[in-house]
């Protein structure tokens, strides 16, 4: 039985990392593997935590080309944020522990450096990064590249599997195309999660790089609802639910909830100041409900039994096809800049007329259900394919 350790953001409180974290570490297990989540915390994760340090807020504005006045009002806005919403701050991060504590195994001891996590790469068979945006530029500087693997491994394998550059590939800078190159030339298997990258690595390090399927796409039905929380007290029996917002998408949604004739649930990303959710909210949802405190748990509950989603993520897109729900995403704002990763999702299960626009016929959309026969066709060649590379790939 090979030994593998899993490097992953399996440390985020983040729906879609920690779940296809969950469903990479599930699927390894049902394989036959003795596998486990390398307890990697990168200054990621400081950055995510909301209250950072001053010299880890001149770090990142370093690393990220950030004015550093700039910086610290981004910091001193999500600071305010924070303890504004202390207590649904600590409700899911407590839900998001007992997740990982419940469903998923990781490693008890933490490692926070490079070297650490060498040494305890040397302690398995196998050495697996992935899924998610592990081999995203910005995110790759935060962690001092680690999810590259950097470093030499006697007798590990290094595997990649659905690995995720997240970014479009023009802006990928000569220098992070330089360290891809030198980074991933010991890996015995690459496989990505979007096709469009895969001419753009392969021809970056010189040999033939697969597409495989996200995790979650890996996982049925099933095995998302064995996990779902069944006490979850719902405040409508049909209702629109909007993942994953940011306020470009605002008028677009309020039109998608007014044609439906439903009341909104919506789970938004903290504004900078939160008189300004209020303000933009209330203008556009007046009566709709906010869900901040959930964990991963009621989030599938609230995806399960939405009778509509509006989203622009990609597995906010990608969980709402293996629970086989009516969705349509909207690519607005920031979501411009990264859009391939979604659209590539569409394009593999036919679904590219899910995409809404202003152009587009909004009752159309709306009232012509999605032909689920169909994707889930695809889906298991799909699926067959990514899970049988994976087998090849464990077995070298």
């Amino acid at each position: 039985m090979a030994k593998i350790g899993i490097l992953t953001f399996h440390w985020a409180n983040h729906f879609g990392a920690i779940l296809q974290a969950w469903a990479l570490n599930r699927l390894l297990g049902d394989m036959g593997c003795d596998a486990e989540i390398i307890n990697f915390l990168p200054m990621l994760r400081l950055v995510n935590s909301r209250v950072i340090k001053p010299c880890e807020l001149t770090r990142k504005c370093l690393i990220m080309n950030t004015p550093l006045i700039k910086g610290i009002f981004s910091v001193a806005g999500e600071a305010v944020n924070y303890v504004l919403n202390f207590k649904d701050e600590m409700l899911k991060n407590g839900s998001f522990k007992n997740f990982r504590k419940n469903f998923m195994k990781v490693h008890e001891k933490a490692i926070n450096n490079i070297e650490e996590l060498k040494q305890k790469c040397m302690e398995y068979d196998i050495c697996l990064v992935g899924s998610d945006q592990v081999w995203n530029p910005k995110f790759l500087r935060y962690s001092h590249f680690a999810y590259l693997l950097p470093f030499k491994l006697d007798g590990t394998k290094k595997i990649a599997f659905s690995a995720s550059i997240g970014v479009d590939a023009h802006s990928i800078s000569p220098a992070m195309i330089k360290l891809y190159k030198t980074a991933l030339s010991d890996f015995s298997f690459i496989s990505l999660r979007e096709r469009t990258h895969l001419s753009v690595l392969s021809s970056i390090i010189g040999r033939k790089i697969y597409h495989t399927l996200d995790p979650t796409l890996l996982v049925d039905r099933g095995s998302l609802e064995a996990i779902i929380d069944q006490d979850v007290s719902l405040p409508h029996d049909k209702y629109v639910l909007i993942y994953n917002i940011d306020f470009s998408m605002l008028p677009l949604a309020k039109k998608i909830v007014e044609t439906l004739e439903l009341p909104a649930i919506i789970y938004d990303k903290p504004p900078f100041l939160p008189i300004t959710r209020k303000l933009t909210f209330s203008k556009n949802f007046k009566n709709a409900l906010y869900f901040s405190s959930a964990g991963p748990r009621e989030f599938l509950t609230l995806l399960r039994n939405a009778e509509f989603i509006i989203t622009n993520s990609f597995h906010g897109t990608a969980l709402s096809i293996v629970l086989k729900k009516q969705f349509i995403v909207i690519i607005s704002g920031s979501i411009i800049e990264v859009k391939s990763r979604i659209l590539d999702l569409l394009d593999l299960f036919k679904l590219r007329n899910r995409v809404f626009s202003q152009e587009k016929n909004l009752q159309e959309i709306i009232h012509e259900p999605i032909n689920y026969n169909y994707v889930s066709e695809l889906m298991n060649h799909a699926r067959r394919n990514s899970l049988e590379l994976l087998r090849i790939a464990l077995k070298g």
